[in-house]
């Protein structure tokens, strides 16, 4: 799962026709950062989701810092405000198991690792560990 870091902000100062924008620059270097068996989808707002079927932990990870570096090191132009914004994302990567019971658990997991990258100051991918 990923959220694009104070995205509220960009709205909130440059409206929200700049934050839709925004949006489809960020779109266009995930699209641009996964690989082609990945799918890239957006759940709402500023929050969007990479399903990487048939990968491993490691791979998941590997591709998430990628977003992240791209995404960190873009300038996203908004031309019609004449704006240059630096974005950044947070990332919860999570690779599902046999023993999780839906597609809805395994959300809820990379949802945490998620929010503890948010937690964690943002600008960064943490992959979901299990507390035992």
């Amino acid at each position: 799962m990923l959220d694009i870091d104070h995205f509220k902000n960009i709205n909130d100062t440059h409206g929200h026709a700049a934050g839709d924008t925004a949006l489809k620059c960020f779109t266009t270097i995930c699209q641009e950062s996964i690989r082609t068996t990945d799918i890239l989808g957006r759940i709402g707002g500023e929050e969007f989701v990479v399903i990487m079927p048939e990968s491993q932990s490691n791979e998941a990870f590997e591709v998430a810092e990628r977003i992240r570096k791209n995404v960190e090191a873009k300038e996203f132009l908004i031309e019609d405000f004449g704006l240059s914004l630096k974005v950044t994302v947070s990332i919860g990567a999570y690779s599902a198991v046999d023993t999780d019971s839906s597609f809805e658990q395994i959300m809820i997991k990379a949802d945490n690792a998620l929010y503890e990258a948010k937690r964690g100051g943002r600008n960064s991918v943490i992959v979901y560990k299990e507390v035992i």
